[in-house]
């Protein structure tokens, strides 16, 4: 870690504390705005027939969500990595990577069976090989435990390297990523979006830290307001706006998490719950949602789908039923000994630990 990494980010890595009340929260608002967006992104499978009043309002809702989203998530992420970024390889291999790409190839391979044309429920619009090609190269919808284990497994390989000099080439990546063809699928465009927000935590995790311990109201209301304007241009495609709008996002979401989990006990343990269930939310939600939203479109009446109020307010009740469901869903699982769907069984752990150790120790004699 070099000297200007330690003066910009105010104190060295290893003083960040191991866990921060606020991060749950964080985590787990980033999760619900997702299945937010989701639900609402997939309710035309319903069939509304009266519904341009929502989609209007929706639109403008979900684009001032996007840069709160996955932002807040990988800066997040970032922080919680930055110690293991200097730690050995053997210590932290297993969980910040390779748990990552099993749970990842588990769920790729679920969505391929199952939903393939999420949220449609048809057949693969792709071959066998393309689909196999789509989820080596993490283009799946659990695209982000495949970014998760990249982003550390570059962040670790450039930590020698100036912090400064990686965060602008991120923000580069992140510009140019605004502009790639259509052809570019979502989870690759975001990867690049948010390498930015993962290498600030990574790099930088006392500044997140600092934001939220510096949490009043009045700060709150100013990175809102900042927020608010910087959106403008980021609503009407100004170009270079894309990482000045997910900072100021950020920083309005640390400063909400800290002052409401400093405010509310309850907040406080509702959201350490829901933080500690954020991958079985995600990995879940677009199974669940899926065979939901296609059950409605089959009983709902036409009359009810005539009504102008019901697709304004549905995408609401359809993700807090998939939450809830994704929920119990988690919670069967174990006892259903079905928990290697969410996190790689201890035997598998202990073999590439193991494989770690004995090169380890062949390295050290030669």
């Amino acid at each position: 870690m070099s000297s200007t990494d330690t003066i910009i980010s105010g104190q060295p890595i290893e003083t960040v504390p191991d866990r921060l009340h606020w991060v749950d929260l964080a985590k787990a608002s980033a999760i619900l705005l997702v299945v937010l967006f989701h639900s609402r992104h997939s309710t035309w499978l319903i069939g509304w027939s009266n519904d341009a009043a929502a989609d209007q309002f929706w639109k403008v809702v979900n684009e001032a969500l996007n840069p709160i989203r996955m932002p807040t998530f990988f800066i997040v992420s970032g922080m919680l990595a930055a110690k293991s970024l200097w730690r050995p390889w053997e210590q932290v291999a297993v969980n910040r990577v390779w748990n990552n790409i099993y749970v990842y190839s588990i769920w790729a391979v679920i969505y391929a069976v199952l939903i393939p044309q999420w949220p449609k429920l048809l057949h693969p619009e792709y071959s066998p090989p393309y689909q196999a090609a789509q989820i080596i190269g993490g283009d799946t919808p659990a695209w982000y435990l495949w970014t998760l284990a990249l982003f550390f497994v570059v962040a670790r390989a450039t930590r020698s390297i100036s912090g400064i000099w990686v965060l602008l080439t991120t923000a580069v990546i992140a510009l140019i990523a605004l502009d790639l063809p259509v052809y570019v699928h979502n989870p690759a465009r975001l990867t690049a979006q948010c390498a930015l927000f993962f290498f600030i935590g990574a790099r930088y995790p006392t500044v997140p830290a600092t934001i939220a311990s510096k949490a009043t109201g009045t700060r709150l209301a100013g990175f809102a307001v900042l927020f608010a304007l910087l959106f403008i241009p980021y609503y009407f495609r100004v170009p270079g706006v894309w990482p000045f709008v997910g900072t100021a996002a950020i920083c309005m979401c640390i400063t909400a998490a800290a002052l409401a989990v400093r405010k509310s006990q309850r907040v406080n343990m509702l959201s350490q719950w829901l933080g500690r269930r954020t991958l079985q939310i995600y990995v879940m939600h677009f199974v669940a949602l899926t065979f939901f939203l296609n059950a409605l479109a089959w009983t709902i009446p036409k009359v009810v789908k005539a009504s102008p109020v019901l697709p304004m307010f549905s995408p609401l009740f359809i993700a807090a039923l998939v939450v809830t469901l994704c929920l119990i869903g988690g919670a069967l699982l174990p006892k259903l000994r079905l928990g290697w769907l969410l996190e790689m069984p201890h035997g598998l752990r202990r073999m590439i630990a193991d494989r770690y150790t004995a090169r380890q120790k062949v390295t050290t004699s030669i």
